[in-house]
């Protein structure tokens, strides 16, 4: 890395939400992995730390051509706000991890536009989807520049108190006026304003003449503790107390469908369309059918059709053509299909 010269990372405000970052090398090594470390400022009293991996490869392919292959990352490491130098006003603001981290990360490498995901859901870390192949390796100088967008969600100091301490109303079950009751005894307050605001299905059923409004306690029985818990969280906050797991997003799913949370069904559905592989599909797509997930059902179906062979041995698929025959038939014409025409064969006949 000493003998790679580098020009020092640039930054360039696009928008109040928006940020590129450029970051220009020249390669000296046919196999290297170089870091750089820099900060951007999220908002006026924040201040956010990433670190950008750049690995690349010379390789030479089957016809003789030379490229090098390279692959980005990024990982944004804690902020150091209550070093010495922060100020008392930065210190009264207390700053959760989630609207620190970007709510989106893209690239381009030499023109090349390429997708950062993140390696998995609660992490901080992205990663390019593929290697990118860049036609650079006869150059006397190979050059990599690199720029990197990086977008947040914005929201002010004013914004995040008033929802942190909205939060902390539910968290420290402050003066809550309704109860919820479990058939184990155990109880979870709530507000009946701020629910009737977020829950059409809780403000019909905190009319004057309802009688859960009238004995301030509802009964719930289909909804474990733990679930309505997240429920109600994330109906104060916005957002879970914990990361989402393939063990509590379906339930989470159905209690939010259950009282129209419109945008954690979305998050849900957001988590399990990269959690499907060959092990769960099919489950997944009997589940994604009986809740009438368009979007999550036709993932599972991509899934079964493209991997049949395999699925096929699977004693969840004699479940599903036993107990689900209709979308047995679905998933089985499909799969029809793309052996009588596979992709290549439809393009050329279209």
């Amino acid at each position: 890395m000493v003998d790679t010269y580098k020009v020092p990372i640039t930054f360039e405000r696009v928008d109040d939400d928006l940020t590129c970052v450029k970051w220009t090398t020249w390669l000296h090594k046919t196999r290297c992995r170089e870091m750089e470390k820099f900060q951007l400022n999220h908002s006026p009293l924040d201040v956010c730390y990433f670190n950008a991996t750049c690995s690349y490869s010379y390789v030479v392919h089957m016809d003789g051509s030379r490229k090098y292959s390279v692959l980005l990352c990024l990982s944004q490491v804690k902020s150091l706000l209550a070093d010495d130098t922060t100020t008392s006003s930065q210190k009264d603001v207390t700053w959760p991890d989630s609207y620190r981290r970007p709510y989106a990360v893209w690239s381009t490498i030499n023109g090349t536009t390429i997708t950062l995901k993140k390696t998995d859901h609660s992490s901080n870390h992205w990663k390019s989807t593929k290697a990118v192949h860049l036609d650079i390796a006869n150059q006397q100088t190979p050059l990599i520049s690199c720029f990197l967008w990086i977008k947040f969600k914005i929201f002010g100091v004013g914004e995040i108190n008033a929802l942190k301490q909205l939060t902390d109303l539910f968290v420290h079950q402050t003066y809550p006026d309704i109860q919820f009751c479990f058939p184990n005894n155990e109880t979870i307050g709530g507000h009946v304003s701020i629910l009737a605001a977020r829950s059409p299905v809780f403000a019909a059923m905190f009319q004057n003449d309802m009688q859960e409004l009238k004995t301030r306690k509802v009964v719930i029985q289909d909804i474990q503790p733990e679930i309505f818990t997240e429920l109600l969280h994330y109906i104060y906050s916005g957002r879970c107390s914990t990361p989402l797991t393939e063990i509590t997003v379906q339930p989470l799913f159905v209690a939010a469908d259950k009282y129209d949370i419109k945008d954690l069904k979305e998050d849900c559905v957001r988590y399990l369309l990269p959690c499907v592989n060959t092990k769960n599909a099919v489950e997944i797509m009997i589940w994604a059918d009986l809740q009438s997930i368009d979007k999550l059902k036709e993932a599972t179906l991509e899934c079964v059709v493209h991997n049949g062979k395999e699925i096929c041995q699977q004693e969840e698929w004699e479940k599903l053509m036993k107990n689900y025959p209709d979308l047995c038939l679905t998933a089985t014409r499909r799969m029809v299909d793309i052996v009588k025409f596979p992709p290549s064969k439809k393009l050329r006949t279209d």
